[in-house]
């Protein structure tokens, strides 16, 4: 994928081209738990809305699909913004 507005000699735009893995799994089961062990379902009973990310960050994936549903076929494309 093409991104235009991406950067493409920075670390971050090169990271797939040729990444280095390390040798074995870093993680612990312990770096997986939650802080909070409640059930989620009362969490979620009210509704919030709020951004989680910042206005910077809304732009960029704005310009983003932008671009490339300006690319795609008419009623060919389509994204799944979580």
């Amino acid at each position: 994928v093409e991104v235009p507005i991406a950067i493409s000699n920075s670390r971050v735009s090169q990271v797939f081209q040729n990444p280095q893995w390390p040798p074995a799994w870093p993680y612990k089961d312990a770096n997986f738990r939650r802080q909070d062990e409640n059930d989620d379902g009362k969490f979620y009973d009210s509704p919030r809305f709020v951004a989680h990310i910042d206005d910077g960050a809304i732009g960029a994936i704005r310009d983003f699909y932008a671009a490339h549903f300006a690319k795609a076929p008419q009623g060919e494309y389509s994204a799944l913004d979580l």
